[in-house]
């Protein structure tokens, strides 16, 4: 059985049609796949930042780092240290008043980007010496310090205690 010229024709724009359905449902397959890759990433990214406030921690060294300090200026209550060689923090309590010294912190990207913050605690007394904390900063970015006074059993820094903000890279 002979085949006409317009059966030939036919089966090869059929099979044309089949192909660019294939390779156009291909091209929406790999769209949908980099629409998804993308979500799930925004997603993680929002999830890092939103897990970056470190929020208070104590002070439990004892060891100080033993490398240069950037510090505020000696308070009349307390005093606060950043370590930029190993990203440690300090924090002494010079007042005896009941009260905890701390230092309450944020880091910046270099364009000014708020990324994380905290406070570190030293409930020891005044009496107890330098306490210091260890973090993990991104190298280049801002770190902004001041020392205060509180209540470490409530986590309450007493308002107008703290010192004005101090920044050095990390």
């Amino acid at each position: 059985m002979a085949l006409s010229a317009a059966s030939v024709v036919d089966a090869e724009l059929t099979a044309a049609v089949n192909l660019w359905h294939n390779m156009h449902a291909m091209r929406s397959r790999s769209r949908i796949g980099t629409v998804i890759s993308g979500i799930a990433a925004a997603t993680l990214l929002t999830i890092t930042n939103a897990s970056a406030v470190d929020g208070d921690e104590r002070a439990t060294g004892t060891t100080d780092p033993g490398t240069s300090a950037f510090c505020t200026p000696d308070g009349s209550w307390a005093q606060a240290c950043f370590y930029a060689y190993g990203d440690w923090f300090g924090v002494d309590d010079t007042y005896e008043d009941g009260l905890s010294a701390v230092v309450d912190w944020y880091l910046t990207t270099p364009l000014g980007e708020k990324t994380r913050s905290g406070r570190i605690w030293n409930p020891d007394g005044s009496n107890a010496g330098w306490r210091f904390k260890n973090k993990d900063f991104t190298e280049g970015y801002w770190v902004y310090l001041r020392h205060c006074r509180g209540s470490y059993s409530t986590l309450n820094v007493q308002a107008g205690s703290c010192s004005t903000w101090h920044a050095t890279k990390a």
